[in-house]
């Protein structure tokens, strides 16, 4: 691997575990969608697909709205192919709902794709979905 591809591939896991995790703790969804390229599709489950920051935005304003989320991303895979990269990883993330409701659990599998942009790494492409129990 390059040095520019190993510098890649530690920014875009550094999005994958720690930035992206800290937007939605911190509930900043703008920040969040900054994250993204203009033309990045968010594919959340059992949802339509979210196009471009704006509608990420709101998609993720949506799933914030009656709860807190904290997320713990692990990347297990992290490639680079020129201008494009992925992460395929997994998370954990407790939920507490404003409700007063009991806090839970939920995991996840993740497949996130990168492209360069103006000497940036965002976000391409998300898609994940929902797993049984660890």
């Amino acid at each position: 691997m390059t040095e520019g591809n190993m510098h890649a591939g530690q920014e875009m896991r550094h999005i994958f575990v720690d930035v992206l995790p800290s937007k939605v703790r911190s509930r900043d969804t703008y920040g969040y969608a900054a994250l993204f390229a203009e033309d990045a599709v968010w594919c959340r489950p059992e949802a339509p697909d979210c196009v471009g920051p704006a509608e990420i935005q709101r998609g993720v304003s949506e799933i914030l709205a009656d709860q807190d989320i904290d997320p713990v991303f692990t990347a297990d895979e992290v490639e680079v192919l020129g201008s494009y990269g992925y992460v395929f990883g997994r998370s954990a993330e407790t939920l507490r709902p404003h409700d007063g409701s009991p806090s839970s659990v939920v995991y996840s599998r993740e497949l996130w794709v990168f492209r360069e942009v103006a000497g940036a790494w965002k976000i391409f492409r998300m898609i994940w979905n929902i797993k049984p129990s660890a």
